[in-house]
């Protein structure tokens, strides 16, 4: 049989070494929790970025939807515009054509009357020949 502090010092080594067996076994379980608290955290931000780029994404076809509905209302603004001085054109034309034919209207009828006045003054002349004539 071994000596007493043999079995004592024999002991203590295994005792120190369960010990420091469960020291490292502790500091291992805290190191894999270190990691994972360090992979939960980087899913976080990797999630927080992809949400920000999905955010910033939506914002900006949002504007781009925003910039399209503008350009087409001044589009329709400006056809609308555009057939209007057309109308105001068309309608132009039409007063000055109106215009043009009361005015040649106008000649005409200027004209047939000097000519009915220059008819009558003529068969007057006529009559004052005959009754010249007549008196002979």
């Amino acid at each position: 049989m071994p000596p007493k502090s043999e079995e004592g010092e024999r002991k203590g080594r295994e005792e120190e070494e369960e010990r420091k067996g469960e020291e490292e076994e502790e500091e291992r379980k805290g190191e894999e929790e270190e990691e994972e608290r360090k992979g939960e955290e980087e899913e976080e931000e990797r999630k927080g970025e992809e949400e920000e780029e999905e955010r910033k994404g939506e914002e900006e076809e949002e504007e781009r939807k925003g910039e399209e509905e503008e350009e087409e209302r001044k589009g329709e603004e400006e056809e609308e515009e555009r057939i209007g001085e057309e109308e105001e054109e068309e309608r132009i034309g039409e007063e000055e054509e109106e215009e043009r034919k009361g005015e040649e209207e106008e000649e005409e009828r200027k004209g047939e009357e000097e000519e009915e006045e220059r008819k009558g003054e003529e068969e007057e002349r006529e009559k004052k020949t005959w009754r010249r004539e007549g008196e002979s």
